[in-house]
């Protein structure tokens, strides 16, 4: 459902399980279950004794958690949320995990803790995304790999409407201190101590005219069916940028090979 004080649309757990917001937020729970697909194929690589370690960083009410907590059982998990009331829920929700109060950008464990982090449609809130991704680059481990999903500011639907309309402001999202293109993202991520070990763009906008007949179909099973497929024909230009980044065991800095 949507927030009306900001917006942005958020899902509670009976959302989640519900019909009807399952055909209407199919894209949504594309995103999520890739989330799921990329942790299921991390752990076959990881080989250590023991829980392997993963936090979310901004967890929210926890419905994320909760699939990772349902899904896997060798996982030690954390959240971490700034919103003391929306960790209160996600707590409640998810007994047994580790629950953070803080915020990414100063995540309050030390360093080289986590083997996974997830962080999904976080970053295009953070005033300073580089300090978000240098402190995600902090607490993970060697080798750590970071799941990570924001929004794409250069869909179809935005780029056409920006060269038939002239629309500059790409952002709709008020609460979005900025979105990225393809290269932005790929470039921030390097920036920061990361390798992009794999690329997707998921879902896709199609402008739709007004007229009621014609903006029915859009609510229809096969279109949302076509805009899960379409991304796989045009990759940098889907509505979410989804990236799994591995952690640089060796970063060079002033010219000197250093671990990072």
């Amino acid at each position: 459902m949507k927030n009306k004080q900001s917006g942005v649309e958020e899902f509670s757990q009976e959302d989640i399980y519900s019909p009807k917001i399952l055909r209407q937020y199919k894209q949504h729970m594309k995103r999520v279950s890739r989330i799921l697909d990329a942790i299921k194929g991390l752990l076959k690589n990881i080989k250590i004794v023991g829980n392997i370690n993963l936090i979310e960083i901004g967890c929210g009410d926890g419905y994320i958690l909760d699939m990772i907590k349902s899904r896997f059982n060798n996982i030690k998990i954390s959240g971490l949320e700034y919103n003391s009331v929306r960790l209160a829920r996600s707590a409640k929700r998810n007994q047994g995990i580790n629950h953070i109060c803080g915020s990414g950008t100063a995540i309050p464990t030390k360093e080289s803790v986590f083997e996974v982090v997830v962080c999904t449609e976080v970053i295009e809130h953070i005033l300073d995304d580089n300090l978000l991704l240098r402190e995600i680059n902090r607490v993970l481990k060697l080798g750590g790999h970071l799941i990570l999903t924001t929004p794409n500011i250069n869909t179809f639907s935005r780029l056409l409407l920006k060269h038939l309309k002239g629309k500059k402001n790409l952002v709709w999202i008020p609460s979005h201190v900025r979105e990225y293109t393809y290269e932005d993202i790929i470039s921030k991520v390097r920036q920061n101590g990361f390798v992009v070990e794999h690329y997707e763009s998921i879902g896709f906008e199609i402008p739709m005219p007004k007229a009621r007949m014609i903006r029915s179909i859009s609510d229809t099973c096969w279109f949302a069916d076509l805009c899960l497929f379409l991304p796989k024909i045009f990759k940098r230009y889907g509505r979410i940028h989804f990236l799994v980044c591995k952690k640089l065991t060796k970063q060079k800095k002033n010219g000197l090979t250093v671990d990072y």
